[in-house]
């Protein structure tokens, strides 16, 4: 399943965007590196927790608050693409299961 989706938005940080834009590739691919997503996943999460609190209280919190709705809706479409990813794979090991017991009861 092949997929395109932006990660990157205006407030996107720099130190934000090779992740997003390796994600991005991720998802595009026909088969997905569970393994690197998982990493990349948590290593956007340990991006995002830092970029957080490099805000200074109250100085910046209407800027922080329009990042943090523009991640969400992000986050939001990340896990969209995953859920379907999942569910692309779910059926296909069903599809691999039936098959396999087909065979079995034909032997």
């Amino acid at each position: 399943m092949s997929t395109e989706i932006s990660l990157i938005h205006k407030l996107t940080p720099s130190c934000l965007t090779e992740n997003s834009r390796e994600l991005e590739q991720l998802l595009c691919a026909e088969e997905i590196n569970t393994d690197e997503l998982l990493e990349k996943v948590q290593e956007r999460d340990k991006l995002i927790q830092d970029y957080l609190s490099s805000f200074q209280e109250k100085v910046q919190d209407e800027e922080k608050k329009a990042y943090i709705n523009k991640e969400i809706e992000v986050n939001d479409k990340l896990l969209k693409v995953t859920k379907g990813h999942l569910a692309e794979q779910k059926q296909k090991l069903l599809g691999f299961v039936r098959g396999k017991n087909a065979v079995s009861r034909y032997k």
